[in-house]
């Protein structure tokens, strides 16, 4: 209708009460004069619709989606969705592994070349950079960690232990203590300076499936180490410590919570099930790039599978053969694409 710069919708509206809101999207290929001509609105019926986030959808959409959120358990009841790590100076505490030298990893500043002792890092992922699972077999990137992380809490490593057992280290940090300082704005006072920005998942260790905020299609990749961290997305894993797994997990038989299924979880996620649902109940940022925060991926359900039905998906590696497996199984009315890039 109209050259826009966000995302628009025309609304009707009349002064009478309703009981649905007719929907429908115009497509990607489509000009605005055929959507007017032909525009189908479909029936949502708002007793049916979450006040704290409307899903308009047409009518076979709205039953497909009933199904997925409902024909299995919620994924928020079986893993544990969260954010990554924040050191809000990732440039500082990033270093690359690929040159190291017995036991030392080389860091290269404008302040010089510094000796980082590799026993002070971890692996780290920053979901961004992955396309593939290749690339996060590839990756060499660790973090600097100045912290005792042994208990549930972390606690960071003092001045005078630090510079005792990692004096290399703390001679880098140092050189970068006045861009260490400046975090926030200079308004936080750090403790000691070679703190992280949060103290978020500093504690939060497990084999673990990134996946990025927003991708084309599903992405999530598995992590096998499991003292590794990761920024610019989102890390489901399972909570190791069963002790108060009733209070976390409603469905404490369901096949999935196995740590040994994740690779079969990895499957289901990154199937057309998880891509058509994100799809149609997600928000979208230009160029059709859906949202995979933990608000929209949370009610995605995983049915109970059999373990004939898990030796099954463990086996097949074709994407189309787990998808087709995946929509009988959802009992889902949507096709099966020929190729999904």
């Amino acid at each position: 209708m109209f050259d826009a710069q966000t995302y628009t919708a025309i609304s009707f509206i009349d002064k009478k009460m309703n009981e649905e809101i007719l929907y429908d999207k115009i497509k990607d290929a489509q000009t605005c004069e055929d959507f007017i001509i032909s525009a189908n609105g479909s029936p949502n019926f708002l007793k049916n619709l979450n006040v704290k986030k409307w899903h308009l959808l047409k009518t076979k959409e709205q039953e497909n989606i009933r199904i997925i959120e409902n024909i299995g358990t919620p994924i928020k009841q079986l893993f544990n969705i969260a954010v990554g790590i924040a050191t809000l100076k990732d440039e500082v505490f990033f270093v690359d592994s690929a040159n190291e030298k017995e036991g030392f990893l080389t860091k290269i500043t404008e302040n010089g070349t510094f000796q980082i002792e590799k026993e002070i890092t971890k692996p780290v992922y920053k979901i961004s950079q992955f396309k593939s699972q290749s690339d996060i077999e590839n990756n060499t990137l660790r973090i600097i960690t100045p912290y005792h992380t042994e208990l549930k809490t972390a606690s960071p490593i003092l001045d005078t232990e630090f510079r005792e057992k990692y004096p290399k280290c703390y001679a880098y940090l140092l050189s970068e203590k006045d861009k260490l300082e400046s975090r926030d704005k200079g308004k936080q006072n750090y403790y000691p300076f070679y703190v992280w920005g949060r103290t978020q998942g500093i504690t939060r260790f497990g084999k673990k499936i990134l996946n990025p905020t927003f991708s084309k299609h599903p992405r999530f990749l598995f992590v096998p180490e499991e003292d590794a961290y990761y920024t610019n997305g989102y890390g489901i894993f399972f909570d190791k410590d069963t002790s108060n797994a009733a209070s976390l997990f409603e469905d404490l038989t369901h096949p999935m919570l196995k740590e040994e299924n994740i690779l079969v979880v990895q499957k289901i996620l990154n199937s057309i099930v998880m891509d058509y649902y994100v799809t149609k109940t997600s928000v979208s940022i230009q160029g059709g790039f859906p949202c995979c925060q933990k608000n929209f991926i949370e009610k995605f359900t995983i049915p109970n599978f059999s373990q004939e039905e898990i030796n099954l998906l463990e086996r097949l590696t074709e994407k189309s053969e787990i998808d087709e497996f995946l929509i009988e199984k959802y009992q889902l009315n949507i096709p099966v694409p020929n190729l999904l890039s």
